[in-house]
């Protein structure tokens, strides 16, 4: 695949596809939910924990669209990363400084 910026990357998920054996012939693959649904929940995990480091936090952001994208071209939209952990706030220096002056 590629992306945005013209660089090429292995469209790894596409290793979910498994037979599927109640299809006649057995020659139909379909995607295993159960790991598509394991990788969205991991990337939101480690979009939450990342979420005041932007440089990793990134690195998952890229994952979260590339997981979404994917999704999007398989239709199975349900399985897309929570829209609340694609967006960062921008932070409050004036709060954060009286925070940290309350406390030390």
């Amino acid at each position: 695949m590629s992306d945005v910026d013209g660089h090429y990357f292995v469209n790894y998920l596409l290793a979910i596809y498994e037979p599927d054996i109640f299809a006649p012939g057995g020659r139909v693959m379909r995607p295993n939910e159960e790991k598509l649904a394991e990788h969205r929940q991991q990337i939101e995990k480690r979009l939450r924990e990342t979420v005041a480091n932007y440089h990793i936090w990134s690195k998952y952001f890229w994952s979260a669209n590339y997981h979404d994208s994917f999704c999007k071209s398989i239709n199975m939209k349900h399985h897309k990363i929570d829209d609340s952990l694609m967006r960062r706030s921008p932070k409050n220096l004036a709060k954060d400084f009286v925070d940290s002056s309350i406390q030390g």
